[in-house]
């Protein structure tokens, strides 16, 4: 990540039928997708002057609860990309999904939106806390410890391996 950014990953499921193409990252199906996602992201955040980027990171296949499980359906992780103190991203995001459906033009299932600031999940805040109350109980102990049970952190294993491959 560059200096003086802050990245929010994230994953929202499309009401886009599962294609098989879309594993392959350079066919014509996933390209396209790819390229309609992100135009979607930047429309969203164009009035945003912190904004720099947004990036679909792969797609994965998901299907809908309470739908027979041919129904399969498009789960696309994403990374977004702003200039440190950026304020309420999370929450328009969350708006504008909970309520309209959709991402700008694109329909998406409204409860499908997970967004988090990285390396800020909520079991890691959650964990951190715990750590910082702690500490004054127990002393150097705390330094023996990680992070409370909480796996990589509370990052997505999946989001934090292509991170740090674009991170480099």
């Amino acid at each position: 990540m560059k200096a003086g950014t802050v990245a929010y990953t994230g994953t929202i499921k499309l009401k886009q039928s599962w294609l098989d193409q879309f594993e392959d990252a350079n066919s014509a199906e996933s390209k396209i997708l790819t390229g309609n996602i992100e135009q979607a992201f930047k429309r969203v955040f164009k009035n945003e002057p912190k904004f720099v980027n947004a990036e679909i990171v792969g797609f994965r296949e998901g299907l809908v609860k309470h739908n027979p499980n041919t129904i399969r359906k498009v789960i696309a992780p994403f990374i977004l990309t702003f200039k440190n103190d950026v304020n309420g991203i999370k929450e328009k995001l969350k708006n504008m999904v909970q309520n309209l459906g959709r991402l700008d033009d694109m329909p998406v299932y409204k409860h499908s939106l997970q967004i988090a600031e990285y390396g800020h999940s909520p079991a890691a805040e959650k964990a951190q806390t715990v750590n910082e109350t702690s500490k004054g109980n127990h002393g150097n102990e705390d330094e023996k410890r990680s992070a409370i049970n909480v796996p990589n952190g509370g990052v997505d294993p999946y989001l934090k391996g292509i991170f740090s491959q674009i991170s480099m």
